[in-house]
């Protein structure tokens, strides 16, 4: 158990807690998807990258935005 924990203690902190992404969906268009997903991004990161992509649920398109940040 100790050693579990341990583990999980060291990636944690091996990770670095400054960099981060956030994923937002919308059923209106790309704009809003991308606006919704770069409002969760920290006062004071830098976005480093964008990606959407357009899915069909039941025929509707709905579009799927991440904005990643350091």
């Amino acid at each position: 158990m100790s050693r579990c924990l341990l583990l999980v203690v060291v990636l944690l902190g091996a990770t670095p807690a400054w960099a981060g992404s956030a994923t937002s969906q919308s059923i209106w268009n790309m704009g809003h998807a991308l606006g919704q997903a770069k409002s969760q991004v920290p006062n004071g990161a830098t976005v480093t990258g964008t990606n959407c992509s357009e899915i069909y649920v039941a025929d509707d398109p709905r579009w799927t935005c991440t904005v990643t940040w350091k």
